[in-house]
This record gives C-alpha cells, structure tokens and sequence, in this order.
C-alpha cells in the first residue's frame, strides 16, 4: 500500500488537454439534407444544442478539428472560413445556422480569452454618441446605430501596433438610423487590441464617419491640442485612383493617424477616403492633397487638388 501511495505522489501531474489552437482544418461544409436532420434532433428542449449538433457533424464525416470546434461554439454552428491575421491571432468565420437575422458570425480565436465574438458588446453605451462627428450622421428621427454582423468588410481593414505592443485589428461596422435594413448613414471604425502574448486588452471606438460628408476646403479645420483634425474627400479607389498628400506641413503640429478608404454605400454614391491628424501643439498649417492614378498616372489630364488651412489652439 505504501509503494502505491509513493508511486501516486511521485507520478507526473497530468494536466487537463489543452484546447487546440483553431486553423484552417477547422472548416466545413454541411452536406445536403444536414441541417434538415440537425434542427430536428438539436432545437428544441435539447440542453447541450452545440454539442448535439457536433456530434451530428461527426456521424455525417466532419474532421474530428471541425466538430471540436462547433462543440465549443455557445450555439450550433460551424467554421466556414479560417484566416491567420497576425503573429498569434485568427479569425474564425462560423456560420449560425438557426439564428435569426445575421447567421454570419466573426470570431476572434486562439488569444486569450480564446474567442471574442466581435458583435457582442462592440460599443459600450454612449460610446458611438461620445465621437465629436456623431451629430453629423443623418437622422430620421431614430438615433444611428451599429447593428450586430453589419460589417463592410470580412477581414479587418488594417492590422496596427496596439498601446501595449501587441496588435490592434480594426474592423469597419455600417451604421443605419432606425433598423438593420434601413439606409446606412455612416461607419465605425473600431479596434481591438492585443498584447504582445495574444491576451485581449479591450475594444475601442476609433472614428465614426458620416456618409458623404465631405470635408469643406472654404472652412478652415480646427482642433485642441490633443484632439484630432479630419479629411474626408470623394475617392473611387476602384478606378486607380486616390488622394495624396503633398508638400511638408508642420509635422509638429500634426501627426498622421489614419489613411482609410470607404467604399460607396446607401447615401454616399462615391467612395470617400478619409486622412487623421493628431494635434500636438497650438499653431497653424496646411494639408494640400493631389487626386491622381497611382499605376498609370495621365501626364497631360489636369490633376484634382484640396488645400485645407488648420488652425491647432491650446
């Protein structure tokens, strides 16, 4: 009895498996007559939906990566499409099959926590109303809004250095007054961020764009030490084209946050690509921008031009 005790104590202590990190041979395709079969045996009074439905994707062949997956999802549902977006974190398109209105979904994997659903909680409450180009977004009468899943895009716009050193992924949501199927009135860019070992460190609101609210080269643009100074100018990207910045303003006044591009949509019939600065000091400057073809640029066309004056106050 003492031998088994001493062996027992002198084992190696086996830890619980690991959770796998999520690729691409997570993916799946549900054959025909599966979903049929699944809402069936799953919905319902079933208490483990997910696992139910995993297990259905096992005895229809799924790899044994792909049902894993859907038995950790919070409901049924499956990976359609897997892309690696830095050095630690992926992106896990799921599908939910039996949710209503959005069945897309984007998760955040192989981090830590190891999946942040994009759409939940993506704005703290007033957040969206706190941007100072808030009350430029049109309104009907209900306020704009971000709805879950309305995303422009599928993968993150740009990939940047977080404040902790990590990385920050920024993704593009549509913002409509009044309902998911009403007109867009704008965008939200929002970041998420990581540090440099894949643990999340929080969202945040970047910029709200209001559609086809171009900026007025008349009025001069002013800004507080601190804040930020906004260009939007009409783009079609589409045809190779696009704004450029020429000329050395006082740098340190400014500094360059953002160069992104939205694509027409709803109210806006153009693209519109809008450039960022960051105050630093009180001062004046210019911003002058030149539109023009970037592979082929046309020697002889006459060449589309914006001067904005900036004024930076204490």
């Amino acid at each position: 009895m003492r031998l088994l005790l001493l062996a027992m104590l002198c084992a190696p202590a086996w830890a619980a498996p690991k959770t796998l990190p999520v690729g691409p041979q997570a993916r799946w395709t549900p054959p025909a007559g599966f979903l049929d079969e699944a809402r069936t045996a799953c919905l319902g009074a079933v208490k483990d939906q997910a696992g139910c439905f995993a297990k259905r994707m096992r005895k229809a062949g799924a790899p044994e990566a792909a049902a894993a997956f859907a038995a950790r999802l919070p409901q049924p549902g499956w990976l359609s499409e897997y892309r690696t977006l830095g050095e630690r974190i992926g992106a896990a398109y799921a599908v939910y099959p039996f949710r209503a209105n959005e069945n897309s979904v984007c998760l955040l994997v192989n981090g830590t926590p190891p999946r942040i659903d994009i759409d939940e909680d993506a704005l703290k409450p007033g957040e969206l109303e706190s941007d100072p180009d808030f009350v430029l977004l049109p309104s009907s009468g209900a306020a704009p809004a971000l709805w879950p899943g309305d995303r422009t895009y599928k993968a993150p716009l740009s990939i940047q250095s977080s404040p902790a050193g990590g990385e920050r992924l920024v993704f593009l949501y549509r913002l409509s007054a009044g309902c998911r199927a009403c007109t867009d009135v704008g965008a939200a860019w929002i970041g998420f961020d990581f540090d440099r070992k894949g643990r999340f460190q929080g969202r945040r609101l970047l910029r709200v764009d209001p559609l086809g609210a171009f900026t007025d080269p008349a009025a001069p643009l002013r800004a507080k030490v601190g804040g930020e100074v906004r260009v939007r100018l009409p783009s079609d990207q589409a045809s190779g084209s696009r704004w450029k910045l020429e000329g050395q303003p006082d740098w340190t006044l400014l500094r360059q946050t953002a160069s992104d591009y939205l694509p027409p949509s709803g109210r806006q019939a153009s693209g519109m690509e809008v450039w960022a600065f960051q105050a630093l000091k009180s001062g004046t400057t210019e911003l002058r921008f030149r539109y023009e073809r970037i592979l082929e640029p046309d020697k002889d066309a006459e060449a589309k031009t914006a001067l904005f004056r900036v004024e930076v106050s204490g």
